[in-house]
């Protein structure tokens, strides 16, 4: 079975590009919120700048200052970690 023909592929629609295609990906924008703290990854060293590197600690708590701490954080929509970021950052200052 030979078949003379030569191969032709199926038409397809062309490639587009995104419309932010310009724009770097760890590049803050106005309608971009940065990363909570409770990530650390490369992107932070753009984002942040080297001072707010994060670190990970770990400390003994009474289960109902945890249990305060996680009804406050879902108030706020955050997670645990941001807020006891903020209230160390808060208390230090």
């Amino acid at each position: 079975m030979t078949n003379d023909e030569p191969f032709v592929a199926p038409q397809r629609s062309a490639l587009r590009k995104a419309p932010d295609t310009n724009v770097h990906p760890s590049t803050p924008t106005e309608s971009v919120e940065l990363p909570s703290f409770t990530t650390g990854n490369t992107g932070d060293a753009v984002l942040r700048g080297k001072s707010e590197k994060t670190v990970s600690i770990e400390v003994q708590i009474p289960k109902s200052l945890r249990k305060r701490l996680r009804t406050r954080a879902g108030e706020l929509d955050i997670s645990v970690d941001e807020l006891a970021t903020r209230i160390l950052r808060d208390g230090l200052n």
